[in-house]
């Protein structure tokens, strides 16, 4: 007996890889914008896409020819549950930034100004209300497995 429906798990593997569709183009986009004004790396943008993209899925290659169907089960839930880990440090800096005015001033269109895009005080209340969710529901997650109580 399986715990998830055939159509359930079609849509979790659709819905995975779109995911992994956008995370790859925004880390492209990402990777371009350090390479570019950090480090100051001019590089074609097809060959970039490439090679960093090789590269990502060297890892993935490896682990779906080594172990199989079930070791690539066990594989995804423990990726999950390290992203779950490091979006709790991934959001901090994200709210942090977004509510200081000094880092959400940007050029008027007209370029005669400036204007602030920093969250109002709603905004960063919400912001800080939902990241408190996450850590709240990310350490039961976490409790939970510990105690092997997460339903297997």
């Amino acid at each position: 007996q399986t715990a998830v429906s055939p159509s359930a798990a079609t849509a979790f593997a659709v819905a995975l890889l779109f995911s992994g569709i956008a995370a790859g183009i925004v880390t492209t986009m990402a990777g371009q914008t350090v390479m570019e004004g950090a480090f100051q790396i001019k590089i074609n943008p097809f060959a970039r896409r490439v090679v960093t993209r090789c590269i990502a899925i060297i890892p993935a290659l490896i682990v779906a020819t080594t172990v199989g169907a079930n070791g690539l089960a066990n594989a995804l839930t423990a990726v999950n549950y390290i992203l779950e880990i490091g979006l709790i440090f991934v959001t901090i800096p994200v709210i942090w930034y977004s509510t200081h005015e000094k880092y959400m001033t940007v050029p008027n269109d007209d370029g005669t100004g400036t204007e602030s895009l920093q969250l109002g005080l709603a905004g960063t209340a919400f912001a800080w209300f939902i990241w408190l969710i996450v850590i709240v529901t990310d350490i039961a997650t976490i409790v939970l497995l510990a105690l092997n109580l997460g339903g297997d």
